[in-house]
């Protein structure tokens, strides 16, 4: 792990223990620096990011990502998600 993401998910876990299987699961995506740069950009860390995957995404990492690869990608409409081309 580079240093940059390594400070990357440490600011997206922000003390809150319970963001840090979040945060590894979101690690084995090809996306995960632009994910856990767009969580810092929307201020959802820590605690916030706890709570808005439990309550927008029902508790899965999977609609998280998929969320976030869509604001990202600026895309409208569907947009998949392929193990062959999203999973690391």
């Amino acid at each position: 792990m580079d240093p940059m993401r390594r400070e990357l998910m440490l600011r997206v876990i922000n003390d809150d223990m319970r963001c840090v299987p979040i945060v590894y699961q979101i690690d084995q995506f090809k996306h995960c620096d632009r994910a856990l740069v767009w969580l810092l950009e929307a201020k959802i860390t820590g605690h916030n990011l706890y709570e808005w995957i439990h309550r927008e995404h029902s508790g899965s990492v999977l609609f998280m990502i998929h969320f976030i690869v869509k604001q990202v990608e600026k895309v409208i409409g569907e947009r998949r998600l392929y193990a062959h081309e999203d999973l690391k």
